[in-house]
């Protein structure tokens, strides 16, 4: 017999796929600066590109394995033709511990080359199935798996059948992202980053109520401590005061709605705990360089 409820992870493990594409585009053409709201993984298939993530410069190349954090920018260059086409699978993926992320948790590398064939082909099998697996599913409910939010509508209900075949794609992609986390544990620490529980309890509080008014004081009465001892925690966990780490949290969850629904941006400023729009755009701007409108227009043709 075996007793899961005992292992608290269960119910504070997320793991859902968002999106997964295989894209083969020429060198002359960059990768826009972008940043996400979900972990995003590229899985290198052949050619070469120079990259920046987070500041970090890498030279890409097949066996190259990428782990883009949430809300982290990255940026592809243009390249001379003799690179030739960068062929990459990349996928969005919402992976977390309660409220906090997966890959900070336990220390993702950026970047990991797997020189091994014997052990990179099968995990390329295995992204193309999932990819396969996906756009099957998306053909059967008549939706293109392109990112077309003008010609492709949003599915709100599914049948019994459509159910259990999103079931399996989630499976699938559990099965996947176990396979990589066996790809690359030699580069993961053996112990997973302690985060303090009250933290813990803020941070999903925090998530929970984004839409609220969200203040220091609030959020020290949540954990019962006070307001300059949840200043030391944030800093010393984040790098980052209350303030600043509610200020992009609010920026995540609106990077979501805006990529992942039909909401006026007015809407989606309330949602997020603006109830003064302009004062949205401007902190959206500030973050992502460019309007939340143009945000959404940037990823209609196509998730890179």
């Amino acid at each position: 017999m075996g007793n899961l409820v005992k292992i608290k992870l269960l119910g504070d493990l997320r793991l859902t796929l968002r999106w997964i594409y295989e894209w083969n585009i020429p060198p002359d053409r960059p990768l826009r600066k972008a940043s996400f709201p979900f972990t995003i993984i590229w899985i290198v298939l052949d050619g070469h590109k120079k990259v920046d993530i987070g500041g970090n410069p890498y030279e890409l190349s097949k066996g190259d394995i990428v782990i883009i954090p949430p809300s982290v920018a990255r940026t592809g260059f243009q390249e001379k033709d003799s690179y030739g086409f960068f062929h990459y699978i990349t996928l969005a993926a919402d992976i977390r511990i309660g409220s906090l992320e997966f890959v900070r948790i336990y220390q993702l590398p950026q970047r990991v080359s797997i020189p091994d064939t014997g052990r990179w082909e099968p995990f390329v099998v295995k992204s193309r199935e999932l990819v396969h697996h996906a756009d099957q599913m998306l053909a059967h409910l008549q939706l293109d798996s392109a990112w077309r939010k003008d010609e492709t509508e949003t599915v709100h209900e599914l049948n019994t059948a459509q159910t259990l075949e999103l079931i399996d794609v989630q499976r699938s992609f559990y099965e996947w992202f176990g396979q990589l986390c066996g790809l690359i544990k030699d580069d993961i620490p053996e112990q997973p980053e302690q985060t303090d529980k009250r933290i813990q309890e803020i941070c999903t509080y925090i998530k929970s109520n984004i839409s609220e008014e969200l203040t220091p004081t609030s959020l020290a009465a949540v954990a019962f401590i006070s307001e300059s001892h949840l200043r030391l925690l944030f800093r010393k966990t984040f790098g980052v005061s209350p303030t600043e780490y509610v200020r992009r949290a609010r920026m995540q969850y609106a990077r979501e709605l805006i990529l992942n629904s039909d909401y006026r941006l007015s809407d989606i400023a309330r949602m997020v705990g603006y109830e003064d729009v302009n004062r949205f755009s401007r902190t959206f701007s500030k973050f992502e360089g460019i309007s939340a409108m143009a945000y959404r227009k940037q990823f209609q043709s196509g998730i890179k």
